[in-house]
């Protein structure tokens, strides 16, 4: 009786530390004439390395199918715009953004247009240091290169996503 209780508790510690080891997500996507990606997850600091390119194109084709609309019922019942802004805060701190680049040329056809895309953009890209976003007045284009990478802590989400869906309950 005592080793089944030993077990359990080595396997609870062991998915704890599981989630709690830092996942890394790598991510380059290239946009010229074709659209190109490439992502990667690493895990135990680089240990184990899962491609992500592949998986996409080993799944095949998806069926479209008509969705039948239905409200979503959390366990808390209603859900305020403070707890949803609580989670979306919860979220972003928990992702760390350790590499952000973007170089590309965006052009919408209609010069009106396209000032508001990059007005709209800008403003978002600032704090970033690798970006270079170049507007074509002229022609609709859509092409560039997009690199990042992101470390993240499974058992930090966990306990933001807890938080959100125990909030109401109180």
């Amino acid at each position: 009786m005592l080793t089944v209780l030993y077990l359990i508790a080595f396997l609870f510690l062991f998915l704890l530390a599981l989630l709690a080891t830092p996942v890394e997500l790598s991510l380059q996507l290239e946009k010229e004439e074709t659209f190109d990606y490439k992502a990667r997850l690493h895990w135990f600091f680089g240990l184990i390395s899962v491609d992500l390119t592949g998986l996409a194109k080993k799944a095949g084709t998806v069926k479209k199918t008509k969705r039948k609309k239905h409200r979503t019922k959390f366990p808390g019942g209603s859900v305020s715009a403070q707890s949803v802004t609580r989670l979306l805060r919860g979220l972003r701190r928990s992702l760390q953004v350790r590499e952000f680049s973007l170089h590309g040329r965006i052009g919408l056809g209609d010069p009106a247009c396209t000032g508001m895309l990059i007005g709209a953009l800008k403003p978002l890209l600032l704090p970033a240091r690798q970006v270079s976003l170049v507007a074509d007045y002229e022609e609709a284009v859509f092409e560039g290169r997009f690199s990042t990478r992101v470390r993240l802590v499974p058992l930090r989400i966990f306990g933001v996503l807890l938080r959100f869906f125990f909030a109401g309950r109180r």
